[in-house]
Order: C-alpha cells, then sequence, then structure tokens
C-alpha cells in the first residue's frame, strides 16, 4: 500500500494534459471545461431559491438503514 499523495504524484507523473479546443455547444457532452464559465449577469437579477433541497430533522430517520428504509411525508 502507498499513500493517496504518492499515488497521485505517480499519476500525474504519467499523463500529459490535452490541449484545448473549442467545440460547438452540441459536441460538449462528456468532456471538461479548460477554464472557468462565468455568466455576464445574474439570472434572476435577485435573491430567489423557491425549492432548493429538503429538511429533515435526526429523531425522524435514525432508525433508518439499508435494511429498514423509513417513508417520510
Amino acid at each position: 500500500m502507498i499513500l493517496a499523495s504518492d499515488a497521485t504524484k505517480i499519476i500525474l507523473g504519467s499523463v500529459q494534459q490535452l490541449p484545448s479546443v473549442e467545440l460547438n455547444f452540441r459536441e460538449v457532452l462528456g468532456l471538461v471545461c479548460a477554464e472557468d464559465v462565468v455568466a455576464d449577469l445574474d439570472v434572476p437579477s435577485f435573491d430567489r431559491s423557491a425549492m432548493d433541497g429538503y429538511a429533515i430533522r435526526w429523531e425522524d430517520i435514525k432508525e433508518a438503514s439499508d435494511d429498514n428504509p423509513l417513508k417520510l411525508r
């Protein structure tokens, strides 16, 4: 066994970065962006989060497990 940091050094030392290319939006499925994509403006222009997740209480799920799944209202 080796440390994860040593494994990372070995892997990164044996690969090289591919050059970036410009593609049509429809051709990029499954690829990785070569640089950050930043929007010119916020949409919507105000803070809004109609629904961004679910809230649960530990008391409601503490007995849940793979063998004992629970249904919540």
